[in-house]
C-alpha cells in the first residue's frame, strides 16, 4: 500500500471518526501511516512559531490567534514575548 493510499484510510478514518470503518491494516502499513503523520506534524508544528508572530506582526490580537489555532494562550505569550498580550 503507497502512502497516498494510507493517507486516503487515515483521511477515511478520521471523516468517520470510527475505527470500525477502517479497513484492517497490517502492523507495516498502520507504522506507515502512523510516521507519515508525525512527520506531517513536525513539519507544520516547526512553523508555529514564525506563523503566529507573522500573525501578530501584521494585527491580529492574542485572542483572535487563540481562537483561530486553539493554541492556549499561556504557550502565545510565550510565543510572543513577554507583554504580547492583546495589543495589536
Amino acid at each position: 500500500m503507497s502512502l497516498d493510499s494510507l493517507d486516503g484510510v487515515l483521511h477515511y478514518a478520521m471523516q468517520k471518526c470510527s475505527v470500525k470503518y477502517v479497513p484492517e491494516l497490517t502492523v507495516r502499513q498502520a507504522r506507515e501511516m502512523l510516521a507519515s503523520w508525525a512527520a506531517d506534524r513536525r513539519a507544520v508544528d516547526g512553523r508555529r512559531d514564525e506563523v503566529v508572530r507573522t500573525a501578530a506582526e501584521a494585527g491580529l490580537i492574542k485572542s483572535e490567534i487563540h481562537r483561530l489555532t486553539g493554541i492556549a494562550r499561556s504557550t502565545l505569550d510565550r510565543i510572543l514575548g513577554a507583554g504580547g498580550g492583546d495589543q495589536p
